[in-house]
């Protein structure tokens, strides 16, 4: 399958210091590459992965002092996503809901994770562009974090990654209750990569 990770541009992937999404988004896709997925990944390009790196800015923006205003290095790299779709099988953005208008409108099949806190009053402005796609919880004990919701999240996002229902359960059935969906995930495609 033909996998676009989409990453923040603040920290590289994986991070140096700071930079939880980012860890996740490298977990999950070293573990794509490592099930023989054909993953490319846009991140800021002092990145380390083994998937195709396409940089969305020289460097991780938010120590670097030539950065002024880091959503119009965002808005340069989905316009660069969004120019590259027809080559990917499913995009996974974890740029919050910058991309929102642009995957309705276009119709693109995606999957979101939802790293921060999604107990704010101006994310459900958000909720009326998300169109087709599946949209994670990956904050860590936010509202709407909850554990049926992490699992039938991450069961959401297999399934957008082409996984059947009968792996999907097999992968998610011994995972503990308590872990977020980011770790779910994480967790659920190793099993899936050992069988």
């Amino acid at each position: 399958m033909k996998i676009a990770q989409v990453a923040p541009l603040y920290e590289s992937v994986p991070p140096h210091l700071y930079g939880g999404t980012e860890r996740v988004v490298s977990y999950l896709t070293e573990a794509l590459v490592e099930q023989g997925h054909e993953v490319t990944l846009f991140a800021s390009g002092d990145s380390i992965t083994e998937a195709r790196l396409i940089p969305g800015c020289e460097r991780s923006l938010r120590l670097s002092e030539d950065c002024v205003d880091p959503m119009a290095h965002h808005a340069v790299m989905l316009d660069k996503v969004i120019g590259m779709a027809e080559e990917f099988d499913i995009i996974h953005f974890h740029t919050d809901y910058a991309h929102f208008p642009s995957s309705k409108n276009m119709g693109l099949r995606n999957v979101t994770t939802l790293h921060g806190r999604l107990d704010l009053p101006d994310l459900s402005l958000s909720g009326a562009g998300v169109g087709g796609g599946a949209v994670a919880d990956g904050s860590a004990g936010g509202a709407g974090s909850g554990t049926r919701t992490s699992r039938a999240e991450a069961r959401a996002a297999l399934s957008e990654l082409g996984y059947a229902p009968d792996e999907i359960r097999g992968a998610l059935d011994g995972l503990r209750d308590d872990v977020g969906v980011e770790e779910m995930l994480r967790l659920a495609l190793r099993e899936l990569a050992s069988r």
